[in-house]
């Protein structure tokens, strides 16, 4: 399946059929800062956790991330793969800080400092799993939808509609089946329709190797090229369970380090891609058309950026 994108292009797969959506670039957006701004940035996300009681133990998984991103912010040692850590270490230190007011947050909080963080490990890790749950509700709220963190994993209203949301991060492509299957297991009880929320960074390339693009909307295409063949590498079981009462469909979110030549530095950059299986002319495509249109929005970028600082660039 060959999808062509022109700048500015989303797309919306319902039976693979394209559509064109209005959109920024890229989530996260680039955010301009210096480095004292930075170093900030991180500190105020470590005052989130104690905000929550929650202490950060020294040689934890979380501790040595973000010590390193602050060292390497002061150094500026060239180590490719230190500047990278410090490009994930200022998204995901935005990402908390995004959460400093929500209530609920503390359990997820916690997780996060008890386990696996580093972008960088092939490994399962119930850490990542939370940080994924985290960033997807983070991409929500960019977008003007409000989110709140409960079960499934988290509950949204986009538009006139309600959505029941469970966050699953696929590590291997024997996995994908799997995640989905629980997925769909996890929205049912709630009772409102429902969405799974799929992460395959795993999938786009090894955890420990970099992506390299000539500009950064090479780089989006590169990554929405990925998500489309993993889309129909898997077109048979998101059919199977799609069919389930409940689910309306998929978020696919693909999201990677890269080296961006004409920038000469790191981006983080995400593409996020809404998957229905259903007939267009079902309710229940219906619904997900409104979702697919509101989270190309970024209509609440500004208040989000107003909370964790900086301004956005590359839009």
């Amino acid at each position: 399946m060959g999808f062509k994108l022109r700048h500015g292009e989303k797309i919306y797969l319902p039976f693979f059929r394209k559509e064109k959506y209005e959109r920024y670039d890229f989530l996260p957006p680039g955010i301009a800062s210096t480095k004292v701004e930075i170093f900030e940035t991180i500190e105020r996300a470590k005052a989130v956790f104690s905000q929550h009681d929650i202490v950060i133990k020294q040689g934890s998984s979380l501790e040595q991330l973000l010590s390193k991103a602050q060292r390497e912010l002061l150094k500026s040692s060239g180590d490719p793969k230190h500047e990278a850590l410090l490009v994930y270490a200022i998204n995901l230190s935005r990402i908390f800080i995004g959460l400093a007011n929500e209530k609920d947050v503390r359990g997820k909080l916690k997780i996060i400092t008890k386990n696996d963080v580093d972008p960088f490990s092939k490994t399962y890790s119930e850490g990542k799993d939370t940080i994924w749950e985290l960033e997807c509700f983070s991409v929500m709220r960019m977008n003007g939808i409000d989110a709140e963190i409960r079960e499934p994993d988290l509950f949204i209203r986009a538009e006139q509609d309600e959505y029941g949301v469970a966050c699953k991060k696929i590590y291997s492509e024997n996995s994908v089946e799997k995640c989905v299957k629980k997925g769909v297991l996890q929205i049912k009880p709630g009772g409102a329709p429902g969405i799974v929320a799929l992460n395959i960074d795993n999938l786009v390339a090894p955890p420990t190797s970099y992506l390299y693009a000539s500009h950064q909307d090479y780089f989006r295409q590169m990554l929405q090229h990925y998500s489309n063949e993993f889309i129909t590498r898997h077109e048979r079981t998101f059919k199977k369970y799609a069919s389930s009462k409940g689910c309306d469909g998929f978020l696919i979110s693909a999201s990677r380090l890269g080296w961006v030549v004409s920038d000469k530095c790191f981006r983080y950059t995400t593409v996020n891609s809404v998957l229905s299986m259903h007939d267009e002319t079902d309710p229940t495509s219906l619904r997900i058309d409104r979702f697919a249109r509101k989270l190309s929005t970024a209509d609440g970028l500004e208040d989000w950026l107003t909370l964790v600082g900086g301004t956005a660039f590359g839009l």
